[in-house]
């Protein structure tokens, strides 16, 4: 199965991304897909993530190409995997 990535980023906390993020988690589990959830801290210790954690420790977290790259990597990564993942960042 092709590797599925949902990922929300927006601005700031309280807009609902990990509640949304948590509700399709949950509806996809009950429909017997398989899924992982990694929220936004877990993506500091994400390999595939440390161009962009590197942007943000720079102060510069609007770099969006820098954000898909990182993504792209993610996914290579996840169709090595027989899980979907699935992404809450703030």
């Amino acid at each position: 199965m092709k590797t599925k990535l949902i990922l929300f980023y927006g601005p700031g906390s309280g807009s609902g991304k990990s509640t949304l993020s948590r509700h399709i988690h949950d509806v996809l589990q009950q429909r017997g897909v398989k899924t992982k959830y990694v929220a936004e801290s877990d993506v500091l210790h994400l390999d595939a993530f440390a161009p962009y954690v590197e942007e943000v420790k720079k102060n510069n977290p609007g770099d969006v190409e820098v954000l898909l790259l990182s993504c792209e990597r993610f996914i290579d990564a996840c169709n090595q995997s027989d899980q979907v993942f699935r992404s809450s960042m703030h």
